[in-house]
């Protein structure tokens, strides 16, 4: 009989190491993956990629982003100049999405101003960025929460100010 209890305790102890054992591979490997997933963030790299596949160059942002506001606002019969402002120095990416832009925008006809307002655009293959949504200033006085549909929560308050509100 103290045979038997011996060998069934030996048995017990080995299983029990072996769960231990089991049990500190999965938490090592929890533990790598956790360090793995903060050292390189997939999700970021994934965006970065994107917005760096799509907006144009530094040297020719300004030229290219001048370019298609001034060929979206054109109006027949003016001369029209455009005078922009980035709300956000960096492009906004959601998913896989085209990198968006934040822009404050005054369409001129010399001296005077024809129209301005918030406007987000997105950049395309490094060649062009396409106007998503335009908010004149007087669309934004007259209905304020019309910004919180389009923009981020983190520049709401920076067009209101804009707009004069």
């Amino acid at each position: 009989m103290k045979t038997e209890t011996k060998i069934v305790h030996k048995c017990k102890s080995r299983m029990h190491m072996r769960r231990m054992l089991f049990k500190s591979h999965q938490f090592s490997f929890v533990l790598f993956i956790l360090l793995f997933a903060a050292c390189n963030d997939p999700v970021s790299s994934i965006g970065n990629s994107h917005v760096e596949s799509n907006a144009p160059s530094t040297e020719t942002f300004d030229k290219v982003l001048k370019r298609d506001l001034e060929d979206y606002f054109k109006t027949p019969g003016k001369e029209i100049t455009i005078n922009f402002e980035l709300l956000r120095k960096v492009a906004t990416q959601s998913g896989v999405s085209y990198p968006k832009y934040y822009i404050w925008v005054k369409i001129r006809d010399g001296n005077l101003i024809l129209n301005e307002g918030a406007v987000r655009v997105a950049a395309i293959g490094k060649e062009k960025f396409k106007v998503t949504d335009f908010i004149s200033k007087r669309d934004i006085q007259t209905n304020t929460v019309i910004v919180e549909h389009v923009f981020p929560k983190a520049l709401v308050d920076i067009i209101r100010t804009r707009a004069g509100l």
